[in-house]
């Protein structure tokens, strides 16, 4: 085995290992905090809508509204500008509901980068010697 399997080892330990703890926080909060989360947001059309779309589904539901605002947390002036969004009630939002928010689109976000590195390194990757 060659430095270069040994480091496409790594980063598949590094992606896997950020993938599961994400998901798991994920997980977690969307089962526990979602609607605690949700009315902070009650005049946001996005948050409303998403709502009334995924409520119905269960915990992938949750998920993926717990996503969809962490995702407008990070970038809330794409949704602002499209007026999906009340940002005072974004900036309002405690710190303790915003951090680990910001911090799971981060994880999914840095998950996805290291997933398409990890093509590439795979594509560029030699055969083991034999």
């Amino acid at each position: 085995m060659t430095i270069i399997h040994v480091a496409f080892l790594v980063h598949g330990l590094i992606f896997i290992t950020l993938t599961f703890s994400t998901l798991t926080i994920t997980i977690y909060i969307a089962h526990r905090k979602i609607d605690h989360i949700e009315s902070f947001l009650s005049n946001c059309d996005m948050v409303t809508g998403e709502k009334e779309l995924w409520q119905h589904a269960g915990l992938m539901g949750k998920i993926i509204r717990l996503t969809n605002i962490s995702f407008i947390l990070l970038t809330p002036k794409i949704y602002t500008k499209r007026k999906l969004i009340d940002i005072d009630e974004i900036n309002k939002l405690p710190s303790k509901i915003k951090t680990p928010l910001i911090a799971i689109g981060v994880g999914f976000t840095t998950s996805f980068i290291a997933l398409l590195g990890l093509g590439v390194f795979m594509h560029y990757l030699p055969p083991l010697p034999k």
